[in-house]
C-alpha cells in the first residue's frame, strides 16, 4: 500500500538519492552528462533543499510502500498569492515509474488542494519530455504556456506550463 511521508530538512538526502537516479534516465537525451551533474550538484545540495523547505516554502512528501521510497514530489500551496497549489518536483524512481504511483501521489495533490480551497494544479514540464507531457494529459492537465529558464552551466530549457482545474 502507497503511503505518503511528510519529509523536513533532516531528510535532504533521500530526495538526493532519488534526484541522482532518476535525473540522467529521464534527461540523459536532452542534456549534456556535465549539465546533468550540475544541476544536481546544485539543485539538490544540502543546502539548495534546505533553502527549499525552508526559505521557498516548498513542501516534500515521499512516496513509499513496502518500506521502500519509490519517489518524491515537492509542491506550495497558494503559487504566485492564487489559488493554485504548484507541483515543483515529481520524480520516480525508474523501476516504479507506470506502476500507477505517480497517479496516485496527483490523486493525493488534488485532495490537499481541495481540502486548502485551491482551485487548480500547476506544472512545469521539460517540453521536450513526452513521457511526462503524455502521462500528465492523461491525468487531465492541459498546456496552458510555456516558460524559458537558466538552469544554470550554459542550459536554458523550454518548459510547458500544464494546469488542471480542480
Amino acid at each position: 500500500m502507497l503511503q505518503f511521508k511528510k519529509l523536513g530538512t533532516r531528510d535532504w538526502q533521500v530526495v538526493q538519492q532519488i534526484a541522482y537516479q532518476t535525473w540522467p534516465v529521464t534527461y540523459e537525451p536532452y542534456l549534456t552528462p556535465q549539465q546533468i551533474n550540475w544541476v544536481l550538484a546544485t539543485v539538490y545540495s544540502e543546502q539548495s533543499l534546505h533553502q527549499q523547505m525552508l526559505g521557498q516554502q516548498h513542501l516534500f512528501l515521499l512516496a513509499i510502500e513496502n518500506g521502500q521510497a519509490l519517489g518524491f514530489v515537492s509542491y506550495e500551496n497558494n503559487y504566485e498569492g492564487l489559488h493554485q497549489l504548484m507541483i515543483h518536483k515529481l520524480y520516480l524512481l525508474p523501476a516504479s515509474q507506470g506502476s500507477g504511483i505517480g497517479t496516485q501521489i496527483i490523486g493525493w495533490l488534488e485532495a490537499i488542494a481541495k481540502a486548502g480551497k485551491l482551485n487548480r494544479l500547476l506544472l512545469k514540464v521539460f517540453c521536450r519530455n513526452g513521457n511526462a507531457i503524455g502521462f500528465y494529459e492523461k491525468l487531465g492537465f492541459i498546456k496552458i504556456g510555456t516558460a524559458e529558464k537558466n538552469i544554470g552551466n550554459n542550459c536554458t530549457v523550454l518548459d510547458d506550463i500544464m494546469a488542471k482545474d480542480l
